[in-house]
């Protein structure tokens, strides 16, 4: 075996590790019963597991395959997609939506198209922390820095740059905690948290009409926007 799951009907989904072309089990957990097996997996397929659709992203270099785990069974629902940019990881966002790839490359989990570059050609994402409470999500760069987005456009909030090499980072309350590495040594340095309170801000709205509804350039004419909301 080279990678595995466990899903939150007791079962352990495993990937090959050998032998080029293999199979993916399904588990019992609690037996260690054989439940199903599906052909025609490559080997050592890194998997991703979506809990709320019960899908299973199995990762085969450039290409990628999805497994329906519901009840006892896996069944394959998709032949491999080739598009994919042959990323060492990825990770899911929180809907099940999206996949981060470690190069920066964000795609579709509907038909795996590509629907968004989050950085430039020469960075590298090392780890993905998704923190929905704030409706953030942060990407541990390969440089040791930290970039801060907004998980609903994906749009940056900040750069943070803490001493050191970043390895992991989490918030708790208005602070947020980065692992790091320095002279070979571990140190947790604690900042305040990027986008505190994000979570609750809500959309703008934008509300306005106007006076008279036709005319020309001669009218004048009159806008209200006082039912806008920020």
């Amino acid at each position: 075996p080279y990678d595995f799951v466990i899903t939150s009907n007791e079962k352990i989904i495993v990937s090959p590790g050998s032998g080029q072309w293999g199979a993916i089990h399904a588990y019992d957990l609690s037996t260690g019963q054989l439940l199903a097996s599906v052909p025609s997996v490559y080997q050592k397929s890194k998997l991703i597991y979506d809990e709320t659709a019960q899908i299973i992203y199995a990762f085969e270099g450039s290409s990628i395959r999805k497994y329906d785990v519901k009840g006892e069974s896996i069944s394959q629902l998709s032949n491999a997609y080739y598009n994919l940019d042959n990323s060492d990881d990825y990770w899911l966002s929180p809907d099940g939506a999206n996949l981060i790839a470690s190069s920066g490359a964000m795609y579709s989990t509907l038909d795996f198209q590509l629907v968004g570059e989050l950085l430039a050609l020469s960075q590298n994402i090392t780890y993905v922390v998704y923190d929905e409470i704030e409706n953030i999500v942060s990407l541990v760069l390969l440089d040791g820095s930290v970039r801060v987005l907004n998980l609903s456009t994906y749009e940056i909030i900040d750069e943070i740059s803490v001493i050191g090499n970043v390895l992991f980072t989490y918030s708790e309350k208005n602070y947020a905690y980065y692992l790091t590495e320095v002279d070979n040594e571990l140190v947790v340095v604690k900042k305040y948290h990027p986008c505190f309170n994000c979570g609750s801000n809500v959309k703008p709205i934008a509300s306005f009409s106007y006076s008279p509804v036709n005319g020309d350039t001669s009218e004048e004419y009159t806008f209200d926007a006082s039912k806008s909301s920020d």
